[in-house]
C-alpha cells in the first residue's frame, strides 16, 4: 500500500539523510551530548530553553493553521475521539507524575 498517496497534497515527507535515521532526531541526540558535557554555560542554556519553548509554540500554531476542520470531518469521529481520549490520559498522566514528584 503506497501511504503517500493517501497524505494530503501538502504533507511532506520527514528529511532523512542519514540511511533512513531523521536528521531531527540525530540532531537531538547530538544536542544532548554536548549540552551533557557542561560546556554550554547555565546562562545560555537557560536562554536556549526560552527559545526552543518558542519555537515550539511558534511550531504548534503553525500546525494549528495547516488544519482543516473539513479533513477533520472526513475521517470521522472514531479517530477523532481516539485523539481526544489520548490527550486527556495524557494530561492526566503529566498531573499524576506532577503530584507523585511533589
Amino acid at each position: 500500500m503506497n501511504l503517500s498517496a493517501t497524505l494530503p497534497a501538502w504533507h511532506a515527507p520527514a528529511r532523512t539523510d542519514f540511511h533512513g535515521i531523521l536528521v531531527s532526531v540525530v540532531a537531538f541526540a547530538v544536542l544532548v551530548a554536548i549540552n551533557s558535557t557542561g560546556v554550554i554555560p547555565a546562562v545560555a542554556q537557560q536562554s536556549l530553553q526560552t527559545l526552543s519553548t518558542w519555537l515550539l509554540v511558534v511550531s504548534m500554531a503553525a500546525v494549528g493553521m495547516k488544519s482543516n476542520m473539513r479533513d477533520f470531518a472526513k475521517v470521522g469521529m472514531k479517530p477523532i475521539m481516539l485523539m481526544v481520549s489520548e490527550t486527556v490520559f495524557l494530561a492526566i498522566l503529566v498531573v499524576a507524575f506532577i503530584h507523585i514528584a511533589r
